[in-house]
This record gives C-alpha cells, structure tokens and sequence, in this order.
C-alpha cells in the first residue's frame, strides 16, 4: 500500500502555477506567509501532502535541502512514496539547484539510472516526471521518522 501523500498528489496530477495559484500560495503559506508565489514551489509541495497525511514536518522549509535534516535517511534502496532530495550538476538546466518530490509507485517505464517521481514545480506542474539517479543527494531518500508501512 502506497503512503497517503502519494495517493493523495496524484490526485492533482495538472495541478500549475498557472490554473491553481491560488492553492499553490496557501501551501506556501502554509510555511511563510510572508512569501507569494515567486518562490520554487516543489518543497512546499512536498511539505504540503505530508503534512496533509498527519505526520510532523518540523524542520522542513521552502528549500528542498531542508528535507535531508527531517526523518529517517531510508539508505539508498528507494520506496514509492519516499522523499527524493535532488542536487542538480553543472551543465543541467538549474545547475547547482535543488529539487525535493516524491517516488512513483510505478517504475516500469524506467532503467536502473533513473527514477520516476511525482512532485510540484516539475515543469511548473504537479506532475510524474523521470530524473537521473546520480543526481539523488546523499541521505536523498527519506521517510517520516513516525511512518510504519502498511504493507
């Protein structure tokens, strides 16, 4: 069984920046108010969900690393629904930049250098989006402390 977070942003799969910004602030919002829009949204996506699903997210913020102080580093075997903390290398577009979203229950379209992932700001969008492996942060793969799998 998936975790709640993930079954729940599939739901809002399409979900932009452009057709649901007033949504996409009050999860921004959620963690500084003070901030509009223009800020990259995947952490306080990702922030949202887990939130959403009852579990702490003391210490996470609107940087994606922030995710690497925050749960359980779950080693380097991933599982769906898990946090994926992104460190993008030189000569990629956002070099240098960070990402945080979520594995996909379904890798079946993907090689072993690479992962499939659902999160926010993918393209501006809530949306299933394929990444490279290597570009997974150290302690990138995490869950939270308090989550026990159902199975």
């Amino acid at each position: 069984m998936n975790p709640p977070w993930l079954t729940e942003i599939k739901k809002h799969e399409g979900d932009s920046d452009s057709n649901h910004l007033p949504e996409i602030i009050a999860w921004i919002e959620e963690e500084d108010p003070t901030i509009k829009h223009e800020v990259a949204w995947c952490a306080a996506t990702a922030r949202h969900f887990i939130k959403w699903a009852g579990y702490d997210v003391t210490g996470i913020t609107l940087a994606a690393v922030s995710f690497l102080g925050w749960g359980k580093d779950i080693g380097d075997t991933a599982i769906p629904g898990c946090v994926v903390v992104f460190k993008w290398k030189p000569g990629m577009p956002d070099a240098g930049g960070h990402h945080v979203t979520f594995m996909d229950d379904d890798q079946s379209d993907v090689d072993g250098d690479h992962i499939a992932a659902v999160g926010g700001n993918q393209s501006h969008m809530i949306k299933r989006s394929i990444y490279p492996l290597s570009c997974v942060m150290d302690g990138g793969f995490r869950m939270p402390s308090e989550y026990k799998s159902t199975g």
